[in-house]
C-alpha cells in the first residue's frame, strides 16, 4: 500500500459537527482505500482501510454502510470493523471525496 498525498482531506459528518481527517491510499492494484485519520469533535474510530469501490455506490443512498470491511494492516488482511461509528464515517469521507459532500 502506498498513501496517496491530498490537501483538501477534511470531510464535514453526516450528522452533528465537526470534520474527519482521512488518508486516501491505492494498493498494488491500483485501488483506492479511504482511511479516517482524526475526528475533531466526538466519536471513535478504526485504523481501517476501506476499498472506495466496495462502498461508493451508498453515497447517495439512504442505505447505511453498517459495520465495513477494510483492511487492516496489522494482521495483513481484511477483517469487519468492530466501531459502531465507522460505517457513518466512511460513508461522509466517501461522499467528500467522490460527491464534493452531497451526501443523502
Amino acid at each position: 500500500m502506498r498513501q496517496i498525498q491530498i490537501t483538501n482531506n477534511a470531510a464535514p459528518k453526516l450528522r452533528g459537527n465537526g470534520a474527519l481527517k482521512y488518508r486516501l491510499w491505492a494498493d498494488g492494484s491500483e485501488r483506492l482505500y479511504v482511511q479516517v485519520e482524526k475526528n475533531a469533535a466526538a466519536g471513535t474510530f478504526s485504523p481501517l482501510l476501506y476499498p472506495v469501490a466496495r462502498y461508493e455506490h451508498l453515497c447517495k443512498s439512504r442505505r447505511s454502510i453498517g459495520k465495513p470491511v477494510g483492511f487492516d494492516f496489522a494482521i495483513g488482511a481484511e477483517r469487519s470493523s468492530d466501531n459502531n461509528n465507522d460505517g457513518a464515517f466512511v460513508k461522509a469521507v466517501l461522499c467528500h471525496l467522490l460527491d464534493g459532500g452531497a451526501c443523502t
